[in-house]
């Protein structure tokens, strides 16, 4: 015997209008579906919990986050309270210093190995197509998974503040300053993991496979830090994501670094709204994962919002870049390894005949110095005593400036017969020779001269 699809049909046929018409009329509720901003910020706060947990309870996170807590407890254990050999109080920016030198290589390996994780979650796990067929714009996907890694930075950061409040109470300090702790850790740590994790989505994005993806990001993370220095380029316009230094102090706190860091933190915040908006519009959707369609996808993408928001990046970006370099470069001097390689060379080529002629020595010194920490500058006043300690007559006195500086010399009986203002060396010829034994005072001012912005502090 066969069997029959046809009167297997008709009988459910039968059933189903026995049941349709034994039921009640029901009145179906009115729906109304909204796809606005609104709702996409909905959806977008909805995943972000998603995302986030979904990281926070994973064993390799769980892993990782205790061994950066096994090499970080015990360097604040130990260290807090130590400095250059000698013991002493655990201030809070040596504190700072000890979590962000155990600390950074963990959460940039968290920031790698995340990054990827979670652009390639829905591919790996073959979900990307259900994913994809859901009604919410692409760019909700993308802030969530970027939202969940900055929180789960946060998280570690705030755990690292929280082992150091405890260490400096161990040692009975309780001058805790946590508003140097969110300052030092929480903007400027975590604004360079910031910009790391912009570029990782960025390149994940457009990678065509996720080991592909991490292989490029660490490759760039590798070129980024070590390649400037062979090719003779010191400018942090180009050294992405970098910004001067800065360092801390009860005296000044951070005011003399402040201006130089935050317009390169701008520069390359604006840089990162660029790569951020680019993400989103190559956001993966479907089959079609070559960047020939998605540039296809992303062009009919880029419209209202995204114009205007990219059009300020642009120009955020290089109206910043542009005073930077004013200020860099014009105002101010980039000395590069090379040209102060070259300048060492040349000094020596230039006064090495001059090695080992009698100078006077420096009997007695008094200076007077005046600091504006609000500007950078200084201002020294000098009057010392020089005397001829060597057998035989001096006539000229040969003096190395400092660049950066403008120094005034006065000597009694003295004039400038040399200025190499290349090479910062000064002869001074005197009109009486100094005798053996002979005492004779020299005055001298120092100024520095610091203008807007620097490429280093």
């Amino acid at each position: 015997n066969r069997f029959s699809f046809s009167e297997r049909s008709k009988k459910a046929r039968r059933v189903d209008d026995t049941v349709a018409a034994s039921a009640p009329a029901v009145a179906l509720p009115s729906i109304h579906p909204s796809y606005g901003f609104s709702a996409a910020l909905r959806q977008f706060t909805g995943s972000v919990g998603t995302e986030f947990f979904g990281v926070v309870k994973s064993t390799s996170f769980i892993v990782i986050l205790f061994a950066s807590l096994l090499n970080l407890i015990p360097a604040l254990i130990f260290s807090a309270s130590e400095g250059y050999g000698n013991q002493s109080l655990p201030v809070t920016y040596w504190v700072c210093d000890i979590i962000q030198g155990t600390l950074f290589s963990f959460l940039v390996g968290m920031v790698t190995f995340y990054a990827g994780v979670l652009v390639w979650k829905e591919r790996d796990a073959r979900m990307d197509e259900i994913q994809d067929a859901m009604p919410h714009p692409g760019w909700t996907a993308y802030a969530a998974k970027f939202t969940a890694l900055v929180g789960i930075l946060w998280i570690i950061l705030l755990v690292a503040i929280s082992a150091g409040i405890v260490t400096q109470a161990a040692h009975g300090y309780s001058r805790f300053q946590l508003g140097l702790y969110v300052k030092s850790i929480l903007v400027v740590d975590f604004s360079t993991l910031f910009f790391m994790a912009m570029l990782a989505f960025f390149i994940h994005v457009l990678s065509p496979n996720k080991y592909v993806g991490y292989f490029a990001y660490v490759t760039f993370l590798i070129v980024n830090a070590f390649i400037w220095i062979p090719i003779d380029v010191s400018s942090l316009l180009v050294h992405y994501g970098a910004r001067p230094g800065m360092t801390y102090s009860d005296f000044f706190h951070f005011a003399p670094f402040i201006e130089n860091w935050s317009w390169f933190t701008v520069y390359w915040l604006s840089f990162s709204v660029l790569m951020a908006i680019a993400t989103a519009l190559f956001w993966p959707r479907g089959k079609e994962v070559s960047i020939g369609k998605r540039w296809s996808v992303a062009r009919q993408r880029f419209g209202g919002a995204w114009q205007v928001i990219t059009a300020a990046a642009i120009l955020a970006f290089a109206g910043t870049g542009a005073w930077i370099f004013y200020n860099t470069k014009v105002l101010n001097e980039i000395v590069t390894p090379k040209v102060a390689e070259r300048r060492r060379a040349a000094y020596e080529k230039t006064y090495k005949k001059y090695a080992g002629i009698p100078q006077p020595r420096v009997q007695d010194v008094r200076y007077a110095i005046d600091i504006f920490p609000e500007t950078r500058n200084i201002v020294l006043h000098c009057d010392e005593v020089i005397q001829n300690k060597s057998a035989q007559r001096i006539s000229d006195i040969h003096i190395v400036v400092s660049p950066g500086y403008d120094t005034d010399i006065q000597l009694e009986g003295a004039t400038l017969s040399t200025d190499d203002k290349k090479l910062y060396y000064r002869i001074y010829k005197l009109a009486q020779p100094m005798a053996p034994g002979e005492s004779r005072n020299m005055k001298f001012t120092v100024r520095s001269h610091v203008r807007g912005i620097e490429n280093q502090t």
